[in-house]
């Protein structure tokens, strides 16, 4: 498409020359006209091919950026799912530092909790990737983009922050038996809407659902460069 108006340009310019110089001919040599309108049409071939190859230098860097960021944006979500995997190994959690004086009762629902903070540390490299590319992407294509990118970074700290109050709060209160019924149930609420936003259940939960809305968007920016 590009070519084809590059070509247009210089074929009315072209057109438009040869017109004024054939309106000069009486009073010019054949030969000189003929040399001026080479080194013009030259020089117009010239200009338009670079000004061609600027556009199409553009388009290729921002292809590949988009590519690469919804590329990252996948991969991020494929992240997030692992991290709210509600499957856990013996092995998971284990690697936390337990501070001396740790009540060996609150120990395993702080390992439970740590579980995440280990899964996020062996996807942050991605996620840290797709939090740099932010303000190019702005730059490149539109400001909203950083918005729906800056979802995936949320979502996360979101999944973090949960999960460390359910580990040092929540979880241990649950078997406080000194604890009234009014004050078991008010516990047991915040628990069960915590554990929606750590773990996921199915494409339909509320996280979920957040996640895929932010891809759909940045699709609809991003799709228009890609293909």
């Amino acid at each position: 498409m590009q070519l084809v108006e590059c070509f247009s340009k210089f074929s009315y310019c072209s057109c438009a020359l040869l017109f004024y110089f054939l309106k000069m001919a009486g009073s010019m040599d054949y030969l000189k006209i003929l040399e001026s309108l080479s080194i013009i049409s030259a020089s117009l071939v010239a200009i338009f091919g670079i000004n061609s190859w600027k556009n199409e230098l553009k388009w290729k860097r921002n292809n590949e950026l988009a590519e690469e960021i919804l590329a990252l944006c996948y991969e991020n979500k494929s992240n997030l799912d692992f991290i709210r995997n509600p499957i856990m190994t013996g092995a998971e959690g284990l690697s936390r530092p337990i501070p001396p004086g740790e009540d060996p009762k609150i120990t395993p629902y702080l390992n439970r909790a740590y579980v995440f903070y280990e899964r996020y540390e062996l996807k942050r490299q991605i996620f840290d990737l797709l939090k740099s590319k932010k303000f190019n992407a702005m730059a490149r294509f539109e400001k909203e983009i950083g918005d729906q990118i800056k979802i995936f970074e949320d979502v996360k700290n979101s999944i973090l922050w949960h999960a460390g109050n359910l580990g040092k709060i929540y979880w241990p209160k649950q078997d406080d038996r000194t604890f009234g019924t009014d004050e078991l149930q008010k516990t047991r609420g915040i628990i069960a809407k915590s554990e929606e936003i750590i773990w996921k259940v199915n494409e339909e939960d509320a996280t979920s659902i957040i996640i895929n809305q932010a891809i759909e968007k940045i699709e609809m920016i991003l799709m228009k460069w890609i293909k």
